[in-house]
């Protein structure tokens, strides 16, 4: 009995171990940062015309996982930050909503499936700009060169952890007018 409980425990130990190198083999290292979790998406950040960013979660392995993804209670957040290195702090219109709205349920992305989020700054006529990202608004831009990454935490029980994207430089020019 026993040994047959030893063998046992080996057993699901190499198989936890064969799982784990199925999957950083799929989905690799680069997404792990200190203090992230494993997660089997990856989520790439880049800069549009207009000009904008725009944001790519993407099922990096060859199984289907939930994305448990709600604007409200779980979004991607946007990091932007300006040349002196200070995160600019966007306003939060989620204290104005109302909370009692049902969570979203995850959806389940197959291998290789993307979701997309695709946002353009905006300029006012004193040539000063804003972006509504998610339900975060960053206002008060001033042209210039910044950076930017964002990052979301997955949240699932059954897909846990936070990614990461890439870090991006945005030029977001003076006004023409």
């Amino acid at each position: 009995m026993r040994k047959t409980l030893t063998f046992l425990l080996i057993l699901s130990f190499l198989a936890g171990c064969q799982s784990k190198q199925k999957v950083e083999k799929e989905f690799g290292e680069d997404n792990m940062e200190k203090g992230y979790r494993r997660s089997p998406f990856k989520m790439y950040l880049s800069v549009i015309d207009g000009p904008g960013l725009k944001a790519v979660i993407k099922n990096g392995t060859s199984e289907k996982h939930l994305l448990n993804y709600d604007s409200f209670f779980n979004p991607v957040v946007l990091h932007l930050i300006d040349k002196s290195g200070r995160e600019i702090k966007p306003g939060d219109e989620r204290v104005a909503m109302d909370h009692s709205g049902k969570k979203q349920p995850p959806e389940e992305m197959a291998p290789g499936g993307e979701f997309i989020i695709e946002r353009e700054f905006e300029i006012d006529g004193g040539g000063i700009y804003k972006i509504n990202w998610e339900l975060y608004i960053f206002m008060n831009i001033k042209p210039g060169k910044y950076e930017a990454y964002a990052e979301y935490n997955n949240g699932s029980l059954e897909t846990p952890g936070t990614i990461r994207s890439n870090t991006v430089t945005i030029n977001l020019p003076p006004d023409k007018k």
